[in-house]
């Protein structure tokens, strides 16, 4: 599908792919977070959420007013339904 992924993830079924350490997802500098799936469920950052080198590469959020806009459609991501989800944020304090 032209994405690339770490060697152990789990690619079968998976809808949403973000990755703010993969260039092909996010550049430093931008709002736009792109999905890697090919699914388009991109992401739009909301209020300046920065990129951090550390840790490999992150978005790191204010704790205030910053937020992401996941989805072909603000707030909803269309493509889920309604099967079970896993959604997996690492978060460094």
């Amino acid at each position: 599908m032209g994405y690339s992924y770490g060697p152990s993830i789990v690619k079968d079924g998976m809808v949403m792919c973000l990755d703010a350490a993969n260039r092909k997802s996010f550049v430093s500098g931008s709002d736009t977070w792109f999905d890697l799936t090919g699914n388009n469920n991109t992401g739009s950052l909301q209020n300046g959420p920065v990129f951090s080198s550390q840790n490999g590469g992150s978005l790191t959020f204010d704790g205030v007013d910053d937020y992401v806009i996941i989805g072909k459609s603000p707030y909803q991501l269309p493509t889920i339904g309604t099967n079970d989800v896993t959604i997996n944020v690492w978060s460094i304090f």
